[in-house]
């Protein structure tokens, strides 16, 4: 389903809308409706954990979703302002059979949204979307009147578990000699990251730090962590202060780090400086990785540098965690900054990832720049077209099968198109998104210059979408 202002976007990512105008009460009493006759073979221990990230619509609906869930007869813990990884984390770790976090992740503040996860605390399949999606307009289980206020459970510190799991893995620095010293800056965009990353870096020893974006509830920027978002954290970072800039997303499942030169490490380097640490400095990693078909191709570079192979699912959390499963890889993720470490558990974590990062430089005693300046060069250009009803998409997808030499190509249709030139390499990707009603165009290059097959294909898609 895609979202417009009267539905709110339905995938195998969750659920997203503007509350008040797509994300309504009504709506809201039907997806939990739903949810709940999904959940009716499902019961086991019967107790569902709950969360939220820092929107200031997040306490009425978390209000509204932990009271009808205890007035069908669900136990509730909740988690409070938390991240999405501590929700899936807690999830398995208390035996709930199903986790709830309200938060719409990257979207602007005016959105607000559902991830769902399983007993496992993975991300629910596709399938079970699909099941919430088809009971939404199907039976319901009682009056959509007012449901009465009840006693929650309270979670005293669903964090602590989280962060101990992170420690003691035996892939992080048990001591920060050389960081230690050196002063850190962090972006929790007025939400759990606020308090979760510093939580984080004072398990670590890491104490000399400041934060930045901490009032709860309203957010002070745009909260996707991408470059045209972050000109004041880069400012900071520039004053000459800070020796690392971190920053993360309103649910904390995605971050990007700033080096000391106030530039961005893109958010498709996350996963890649993750790669380079664990596969440089441990034997006992499988030797795969998985990442989504829009994430950058020096994954594939930086792995096969060290002997490790990649595989390509479709976007989607979920799609991830079942390629590393079926690879029975421990690492995997994408180019939106969001890592999946195995180890500590299937979920996008950023608390995780940070850990990581943090060990590799402590290691390298190296500054970011340098660290990334040994990176082969890729350029990749990501762009948005507005598509309400998915027309756009359909229009675009077929001009170019009628008008480009698609035969010249490596052809992928498991996720939209997906094509490669090998010999130019080059890659575009063109996919309805999974989070917002829009199409997403990504393509990258590696070298200076823009090969002319992509130029060509750039020109006819430019003349279909009118963007540049």
């Amino acid at each position: 389903m895609k979202g417009t202002n009267d539905l709110p976007v339905i995938s195998v990512s969750g659920v997203r809308g503007i509350y008040g105008t797509s994300l309504t009460t009504d709506f809201i009493y039907n997806l939990l409706n739903a949810f709940i006759l999904v959940m009716q073979g499902e019961r086991k221990s019967n107790l569902i954990c709950v969360g939220r990230d820092g929107r200031s619509s997040g306490a009425t609906i978390a209000s509204s979703v932990n009271s009808m869930l205890a007035f069908y007869g669900f136990n509730v813990a909740y988690a409070g302002i938390t991240s999405t990884p501590t929700l899936a984390f807690i999830t398995k770790e208390l035996n709930a059979d199903a986790g709830i976090m309200i938060t719409a992740s990257h979207n602007p503040p005016h959105w607000n949204g559902f991830k769902f996860y399983d007993r496992n605390g993975i991300i629910f399949s596709n399938e079970l979307m699909q099941r919430i999606k088809a009971c939404l307009t199907g039976r319901k289980i009682g009056s959509g009147g007012v449901m009465p206020a009840v006693k929650t459970d309270i979670i005293p510190d669903p964090h602590h578990m989280h962060i101990k799991k992170i420690l003691s893995s035996g892939y992080v620095c048990r001591e920060f000699k050389w960081l230690k010293e050196k002063r850190l800056l962090v972006d929790g965009i007025n939400s759990g990251g606020s308090f979760l990353v510093p939580a984080l870096l004072n398990s670590l020893g890491l104490k000399n730090y400041s934060v930045i974006n901490t009032e709860i509830g309203k957010f002070a920027r745009d909260p996707e962590p991408v470059a045209k978002n972050l000109s004041h954290v880069c400012e900071l970072m520039r004053s000459g202060e800070f020796f690392l800039g971190i920053v993360v997303d309103p649910d904390v499942d995605r971050v990007v780090f700033i080096d000391e030169k106030g530039q961005i490490a893109n958010e498709e380097l996350t996963i890649v400086l993750v790669l380079d640490y664990l596969f440089s400095r441990f034997s006992d990693i499988p030797e795969v990785a998985v990442i989504n078909k829009s994430t950058t191709s020096l994954v594939e570079e930086i792995s096969n540098k060290y002997g490790f192979s990649v595989v390509r699912v479709p976007v989607g959390e979920y799609n991830i965690i079942r390629g590393m499963m079926s690879e029975n890889a421990f690492i995997g993720g994408e180019g939106s900054g969001g890592v999946i470490f195995s180890p500590i558990h299937y979920s996008r974590d950023a608390l995780t990832t940070i850990a990581l990062v943090l060990s590799m430089i402590e290691l390298r005693q190296e500054p970011l720049s340098k660290i990334i300046s040994g990176f082969p060069h890729y350029n990749m250009v990501k762009i948005k077209i507005p598509d309400k009803d998915g027309s756009s998409f359909k229009n675009i997808l077929q001009n170019i099968k009628d008008t480009y030499p698609l035969q010249e190509m490596r052809i992928d249709e498991e996720d939209g198109l997906w094509l490669k030139d090998v010999e130019e390499l080059w890659w575009l990707h063109i996919r309805p998104s999974n989070t917002e009603p829009v199409i997403r165009i990504i393509y990258e290059w590696k070298g200076e210059y823009i090969p002319s097959r992509l130029k060509t294909l750039l020109s006819k898609l430019s003349s279909v979408t009118g963007k540049s």
